[in-house]
């Protein structure tokens, strides 16, 4: 790592931006070439500035800017080579706040090892407090072209201001450099980083695993539905193994160390596969299944989409709570949950109809929190496929079956109004929150929800049975609506749920800020009773 002088910023003068009485604002720029040559280092740079900052040309950038910041505490600039990149030097270096024209710099050796796609994340914190991050994707070529042109606008930024510390946190992220693909992670414990680790490398085919597993834990219960005991140690056998090929041996010591603290754990991770809730801590150093494991489940974990912030509050307000049903679905407990959802939030219907849903969907705002209760359809490896069946109509002699695909959602969803409230979406069905890739991106009902504004998102991983999934949201709701936080929220409704039945509670998978809460506002209270976040 180098350091370089502070006469290379581009600083716009007269530009600084405007602080508030207890903390002054900074603006974070992140760049990098579009174009870095093969086995060459190229230089990441990341200034910080109490004034704008001018990025240069051909550069792939991540930008934030007026930043609320603690004047006395430092910054801890920290980079992820993500793909196809390996640091040369530190990962991580810290920089005091600057003063007035005074711009800091942090400088990072890169090494991209093959010719092809390049991305590395960088983040900026006060201690464990994130403020902002950025993820920067450039072009490796064996050979610098003799005239440059712009490969892409490789660069998003998000500002996490404001943001309430995450005192027990597991960082996940994906790192895929020359063909070996690994996690790394990075663990917080009561507000101290302790470190950051690097799994083994991934070598299996992901895809066709948890695939398998999903079919196994069908099979499973449909083999000894009456057998708890015997799932429940089935579930604890592959959560294990989860664990013990997933995290490398350190790691595995601290979180068994510290399982009885965790009460909060945010796993943040573009690898759209693998079912961390049924991830099970066990004694590292014994033998066998001995007692006091958990899964990471019951810690209150809580999912966050990479690329995408997740509010702290949402509110729901009467009137503006909808509901889809799905017809003819077979489900004895529809008729429950649907009165549950009117009694607590006043909650109107959507008909199942694929055109009334997607009329819902494209307008901005038109709803607080949208519920669907009824069947799912997704696959990992076809996960442009991911369906809603909502039910059938009959156009003459033919039945037509009525459905809502994610890709639907993706393309046409606008649920953010312009008083930025973002919408809680659950989705109580099979297989609902399942991920995958598509042709370039990320695909699936949580990721095309949350992309179109949702601020917490709630589906499944595998297969559930009716009353414990009823009892799941339940519980869920419940606890939001008695002012607990959503990381504490999902414990609980997990807890509900597996007390009823030991097959579904490991399935759900909760997107969202662990610390977000609900506000339910009567009509009567209801007239502005937003405010901007």
């Amino acid at each position: 790592m180098r350091s370089l002088s502070v006469g290379r910023s581009r600083v716009a003068r007269g530009a600084e931006a405007p602080a508030d009485a207890e903390k002054i604002a900074c603006n974070f720029l992140a760049e990098i070439d579009e174009i870095v040559v093969v086995e060459q280092p190229a230089t990441l740079d990341v200034t910080i500035s109490r004034e704008l900052v001018e990025a240069r040309a051909r550069k792939a950038t991540g930008r934030a800017e007026r930043v609320a910041v603690d004047p006395d505490v430092e910054l801890t600039i920290e980079v992820w080579p993500r793909r196809n990149l390996r640091i040369e030097g530190d990962t991580r270096a810290k920089r005091p706040i600057p003063a007035p024209g005074k711009p800091e710099i942090a400088s990072f050796d890169v090494v991209a090892p093959a010719a092809g796609p390049a991305e590395a994340t960088v983040t900026v914190r006060q201690g464990t407090f994130q403020l902002s991050r950025f993820d920067l994707k450039m072009e490796a070529v064996e050979q610098r072209p003799a005239r440059l042109t712009k490969v892409s606008q490789a660069a998003s930024g998000e500002t996490f201001a404001g943001q309430v510390p995450v005192w027990h946190e597991l960082e996940i992220l994906d790192n895929e450099t020359g063909g070996r693909f690994s996690f790394g992670y990075r663990l917080t414990l009561r507000g101290i980083l302790e470190d950051r680790f690097e799994s083994k490398p991934i070598v299996g085919d992901r895809v066709a695993y948890v695939e398998s597993l999903y079919r196994r834990i069908e099979e499973w219960y449909d083999n000894s539905p009456d057998d708890d005991e015997l799932f429940k140690k089935q579930l604890q056998q592959r959560g294990a193994q989860l664990f013990s090929e997933l995290f490398p041996s350190k790691l595995q010591q601290l979180l068994w160390k510290h399982r009885d603290e965790l009460d909060a754990i945010r796993v943040i991770s573009s690898e759209p596969f693998v079912p961390w809730e049924l991830v099970f801590l066990k004694d590292p150093d014994q033998p066998g299944m001995p007692p006091g494991g958990k899964f990471l489940a019951e810690l209150g974990l809580v999912r966050w989409l990479h690329g995408r912030w997740h509010p702290e509050r949402i509110e729901v307000r009467e009137g503006r709570a909808r509901y889809v049903a799905a017809e003819k679905s077979g489900l004895t407990e529809v008729d429950a949950e649907v009165e549950f959802l009117k009694e607590k939030f006043k909650a109107e219907p959507v008909e199942p109809r694929e055109s009334e849903v997607q009329a819902l969907l494209e307008q901005p705002g038109a709803f607080d929190l949208l519920h669907f209760v009824g069947h799912g359809i997704a696959s990992h490896a076809e996960i442009a496929d991911a369906t809603l069946v909502l039910g059938e109509r009959r156009e003459g002699s033919r039945q037509i079956r009525e459905i809502l695909e994610a890709t639907t959602v993706e393309q046409s969803g606008v649920l953010e109004g312009g008083d930025r409230n973002r919408p809680l979406v659950a989705l109580n069905a099979c297989q609902s929150g399942r991920a995958g890739f598509q042709l370039t991106s990320m695909g699936g009902f949580a990721k095309a929800f949350l992309w179109a504004g949702a601020g917490i998102f709630v589906g499944t991983l595998w297969s559930v049975i009716d009353r414990p999934a009823r009892l799941f949201v339940e519980a869920l709701y419940d606890a939001l609506l008695d002012g607990k936080d959503l990381a504490e929220a999902a414990k609980i409704a997990r807890k509900a749920s597996s007390e009823d039945e030991v097959s579904s509670w490991l399935a759900y998978a909760v997107y969202g800020h662990p610390h977000a809460r609900l506000t339910w506002t009567p009509k009567d209270r209801a007239k502005g009773s937003l405010r901007g976040s």
